[in-house]
């Protein structure tokens, strides 16, 4: 609704509703249990450690130099319950 309140000035309204219900979601049931990880924080110069937080994931961190992680913190592939089948996604209506 746009009506005119003056020569040349307009008033607006609108009103917009969403509504999700039995919205569908996809779980991936081939995944290791998560494990709480610490991460070093730093300041924008990248040189002042400020502290630690933490994380919970699904993969292993390498904090160590190595060939396959030259520098350092590096994520590590996932080391999936099931590796041969890769991804078993289970869908479900409860999102």
């Amino acid at each position: 609704m746009e009506p005119e309140v003056a020569n040349r000035v307009i008033a607006e309204v609108s009103y917009s509703f969403v509504h999700g219900q039995k919205l569908i979601r996809a779980r991936d049931m081939n995944l290791p249990p998560p494990t709480n990880v610490q991460y070093p924080v730093f300041d924008s110069s990248g040189v002042n450690l400020l502290g630690y937080g933490s994380v919970e994931t699904f993969c292993t961190w390498q904090f160590s130099t190595s060939l396959t992680c030259p520098f350092p913190p590096c994520i590590n592939p996932l080391a999936r319950p099931i590796p041969q089948l890769g991804a078993i996604n289970v869908y479900e209506s409860e999102a």
